[in-house]
């Protein structure tokens, strides 16, 4: 498991906007799994629905694209033209959200890389809490260099 340190070295988010805890498992090729761990002191869970706190979907997209730039910078697909790049999202499709996420959560997103070519990266990415799928999407991203 790759710590917190080593993924603010690879993300160029800075905090408040780095969606990503932990790396679980990484294949440095082609899969990742990373986890987020949802929690009350979130900032933006104090005006998402104050009475009833739920983890943004917009957010559940940015930790998932927040995994796809991992994967990539941690890649074979990644070379040495790639190291300063940066990897902004460029389409999302397939999007559904199918049950909401809560404080206390903890969110498991598993990206794939489907189609790398030329600049281009397709990743599917599925995220999971307490073993059920809460959402899953197709997210693009395109090296920008």
């Amino acid at each position: 498991m790759i710590q917190k340190n080593k993924i603010l070295n690879i993300l160029p988010h800075q905090y408040p906007f780095i969606f990503i805890d932990k790396i679980v498992e990484c294949n440095e090729k082609d899969y990742i799994k990373t986890l987020k761990n949802v929690s009350l002191n979130d900032h933006f869970l104090q005006g998402h629905f104050n009475q009833y706190p739920v983890f943004p979907g917009v957010f559940i997209l940015e930790s998932m694209a927040q995994s796809a730039y991992i994967l990539v910078k941690s890649s074979n697909q990644s070379d040495k033209q790639t190291n300063n790049s940066i990897f902004p999202i460029v389409k999302i499709n397939d999007t559904v959200f199918k049950q909401f996420i809560y404080p206390g959560d903890q969110i498991y997103i598993s990206t794939t890389l489907k189609v790398y070519k030329h600049k281009f990266f397709i990743f599917e990415s599925i995220a999971v809490v307490n073993s059920k799928i809460v959402a899953q999407s197709c997210i693009s991203l395109l090296n920008k260099q």
